[in-house]
Order: structure tokens, then sequence, then C-alpha cells
């Protein structure tokens, strides 16, 4: 079991959002904490950043959030742009939490979720769905995972709570992510780049598919909206050919199908005309 902590609360959402050149993910997480706010307004929310994005965080994108925490150190530099990915155990302000990409929106309450994820320590998806509400199990994208015979796990949506095998978890991510070089030569088809989708991958065929996931469960859940999931050119922005309106209260439609899964919509500037900072 690890070592006792302080947390501000039982149950929360929690995301990663550092801005880079060309996205502002800050932006991108408060859109994500006013969805959750408004399905579910007793909610939690954190958001971890780095000092730069700190820095230009206002008081106004402050009320959305319970808790922003600022990363004692920045692991992209030695990682790579996922790398911080390994930070969620050790900062979450939670005893019990979701966590979330940044670039994702919730179309309904998921707070009935909890009593389910709780059958697991560290919880991922073993599918998405598409934009019509259908299941998907993605095989363009995940050559490497097929190869390897590695976990068909989905990491924009995940849980975990404060526990022995939750830690153990993410310091196999930690140290994943930290020896990549080794460990890439171990893998078929190995990415030069550790992602956080590979990453994760091998943690879990590391410490037990059956620990990380529950097949008896139809959640955690989401909705993705790369293009081959969605019977698109596997490299299409999807924004090009589908209609899309999220309305102030986060009714969200796409193409004419309301939208019932916390929403990955994976290209960033979607949310331009949706900017509600």
């Amino acid at each position: 079991m690890p070592s006792r902590r302080e947390f501000k609360a039982q149950y929360g959402y929690l995301t990663i959002a550092n801005n880079s050149t060309d996205v502002d993910y800050f932006k991108l997480a408060h859109l994500q904490a006013q969805s959750i706010k408004k399905y579910m307004p007793q909610a939690q929310t954190a958001v971890i950043v780095n000092e730069e994005t700190h820095s230009a965080i206002t008081e106004q994108n402050r009320k959305i959030f319970d808790h922003i925490i600022i990363a004692p150190e920045d692991l992209t530099p030695k990682f790579g742009p996922f790398g911080n990915e390994a930070l969620a155990y050790s900062l979450t302000p939670f005893k019990e939490t979701i966590k979330l990409e940044s670039d994702l929106v919730m179309t309904r309450a998921i707070d009935h979720w909890k009593y389910g994820l709780r059958s697991r320590d560290v919880l991922f998806p073993i599918f998405v769905t598409n934009f019509k509400n259908q299941a998907v199990t993605d095989q363009y994208y995940r050559k490497f995972f097929r190869i390897n015979s590695l976990p068909n796990i989905y990491n924009g949506i995940y849980y975990f709570k404060y526990s022995g095998i939750a830690n153990r978890f993410f310091t196999l991510v930690y140290q994943i992510f930290e020896s990549w070089n080794e460990y890439k030569m171990c893998w078929k088809m190995a990415p030069d780049e550790a992602s956080t989708d590979v990453v994760f991958a091998i943690a879990v065929f590391l410490l037990g598919e059956d620990v990380c996931t529950n097949p008896a469960l139809s959640y955690p859940i989401m909705t993705h909206m790369k293009g081959g999931i969605n019977g698109l050119h596997p490299n299409a922005d999807w924004t090009n050919h589908l209609y899309s309106q999220l309305d102030q209260d986060f009714n969200l439609i796409v193409g004419l199908t309301k939208q019932w899964y916390p929403f990955h919509y994976y290209v960033k500037h979607w949310t331009a005309d949706y900017d509600r900072t």
C-alpha cells in the first residue's frame, strides 16, 4: 500500500492541460470542466498544469475548477509529449479519480458509474463508440497492439483509486516512459517515441489485463472521433464531413445523432465555436 496521503475529496474528475505552441489545452480543459459541472453540479474537477500554463490562467478560468495543481516537474523533456500522464496518480487530489484527456466533453451525467468502477482499482475501457453510439473495436490504428497481443485498452477516460495496485500501475508507467529505449526493443514494430496508448497497454499487460479491465461492465466508455472509427478516411478531419452542434446546455448532436457518451472530439480546433472562457 502506498504511504498515507491527504485528499481533497473522495471522488472527482482530473485532466492534464499543458499548453503547447499550437494548442491551448487549458481552454479545452475549461470547456470540459463546464460540461462536467452542467451535468453533475456537485462534481469535483481538477486540472494539472505546468508553471507556464498556470501563469496564463485568469480568475474567470479558476471559477470552474475546484483544484488547480501545478506539477512540481515537467516530464515531457525527458519522456516525450505524453510523459506527464505518469503524474496522474501522485498528483490527483481525489481518493477516487476519473482521469480524462482534455479534448473530451460530457454529454450526460456519469456519476452513477462509480459503483461499477469500484470493481477494480484501475479500470480502462476495452472498446469505444462511433458518433452513432455504436460499439467499435479499433483495428486500423492499433497494429502495434495486434501484432504484440496487447490489451485493447483506451486511456481517454479511465478510473483509478488510491491503492497498492494503482500505485504499482503508475510506477510501471513511469518506468516504461523512463526506460522506453530499452522497453521498445522487446516489442515488434515499437514506435520510436513512447505514447500514452502504448505505455499504458504495456503496463496493463505486465500487471494483468484482468486486474485493469472488467468485460462484465459496459463502462467506462467514450465516443472516439478519429476518422477511421467513424467510417471516414483514417486521416480525415471529421469536422469537415459531419455536422455538429453543442448548445449552451451541452446537448451535443453529431450528424443526426444525439451524443450519449463522453465525447472525445480529438480534433482540437472543434472547440473554436464553443470557447466559453
